[in-house]
């Protein structure tokens, strides 16, 4: 998913809800711990860690303290790992230390969603995979990477996301009959990312964990099962150049038919658990109000994902991040986990339960 810009923020609601928001929250953790103690050790399910990108207006975490005091008012913790999407190009496009500090400070990791392009737009030739191959950004690659050995704190990055579609200038998915996006082969997208790779291990930046991570699979008329599942694993760099493997997914109501996360999400995580034993993240994902079929909601979906599905069908899943940003304006939809006061509630009892307190165990 491209993400630009900053959305608008918003506050908890009044009193009422928050007692709301309490109630429901404990009446989750005491069904949980029920069930958990019913379990034998050996059957419960490892503690999943909960990650976000927190893009809530002008506030947007790592940003600034008041960033991580909105996050906790509003879900009741911080969270794991905290997600900003970067282009080489622009205002911000150098690695903040700073940032990468805020989020070690408040008890997370700092994940880069690093983005060879200058802007939104059609194909670019510019920024192609065989472009960057090519040296042409070497320079700024290089330094790049001696800023973030400079910080010497684990960073992760990840890189090229979504690269088996069609909307960044290093997608793959084909565009017609034998031509896919922006010129791009697989074998010259794996060129790329081990030449990146490559220039961040000549600068000793090996407090970098590097995380590929596709969108769940792209069909259309061009671009069939099959073929997605063959470019799963021709785009795969290989296990001595990835660390993390992560898969984006998004239930959008609006523009698509209403799926159940299972609906989305398993046929790629099949896919993935067959090309490596890496930990698997859920990199980003989100659901839309807007399109639920009568007797469910955005606030059911988000329970049933995160306290039935994820737990119970996906056992390789160790990361999850949430998508909290309104995209509206963008053509897109409200993404947010407050987009209403019962998905804020659902999310809440969510990521405090706990099958959401994992810890990530970022060391070489």
């Amino acid at each position: 998913m491209m993400d630009w810009g900053r959305g608008s923020p918003r506050q908890m609601g009044e009193n009422a809800s928050m007692r709301l928001t309490w109630l429901g929250l404990a009446v989750a953790g005491a069904a949980l711990a029920v069930v958990a103690g019913s379990m034998r050790a050996a059957d419960r399910p490892k503690p999943i860690a909960a990650g976000v990108y927190f893009n809530e207006g002008k506030v947007y975490a790592p940003e600034s303290e008041q960033s991580f005091t909105d996050l906790e008012q509003q879900t009741g913790r911080l969270a794991e790992v905290y997600l900003n999407f970067q282009a080489w190009t622009g205002e911000w496009h150098q690695f903040s230390a700073r940032l990468a500090s805020n989020a070690r400070s408040h008890g997370g990791v700092f994940q880069i969603v690093w983005m060879p392009l200058a802007r939104e737009g059609p194909p670019d030739p510019a920024w192609s995979c065989k472009a960057v191959t090519s040296g042409k950004y070497d320079d700024y690659i290089a330094t790049y990477a001696a800023d973030v050995k400079a910080f010497g704190q684990p960073v992760m990055i990840r890189f090229a996301h979504e690269m088996n579609g069609k909307w960044y200038p290093w997608g793959t998915a084909f565009t017609g009959p034998g031509a896919r996006h922006n010129g791009n082969e697989p074998a010259d997208y794996v060129a790329m990312w081990r030449h990146v790779w490559g220039i961040f291990k000549s600068a000793g930046a090996t407090n970098v964990y590097w995380v590929w991570s596709p969108n769940i699979f792209y069909l259309n008329a061009n671009n069939s099962l099959e073929q997605q599942q063959a470019d799963y694993a021709a785009l795969y760099p290989g296990d001595e150049y990835v660390d993390w493997v992560g898969i984006d997914g998004y239930n959008d109501g609006v523009k698509s038919k209403w799926r159940s996360f299972p609906e989305f999400f398993d046929g790629p995580y099949a896919a993935m658990t067959k090309l490596t034993q890496k930990p698997l993240m859920i990199a980003e994902f989100g659901c839309s109000e807007k399109g639920a079929p009568p007797g469910t909601s955005k606030a059911a979906w988000i329970t049933q994902a995160y306290m039935k599905d994820i737990p119970e069908r996906y056992p390789r899943i160790r990361l999850v991040n949430w998508f909290d940003r309104d995209k509206t304006a963008q053509g897109e939809t409200d993404w947010r986990f407050n987009s209403s006061a019962p998905a804020l509630e659902a999310y809440r009892a969510a990521v405090n339960s706990p099958l959401y307190q994992g810890h990530l165990k970022l060391s070489r």
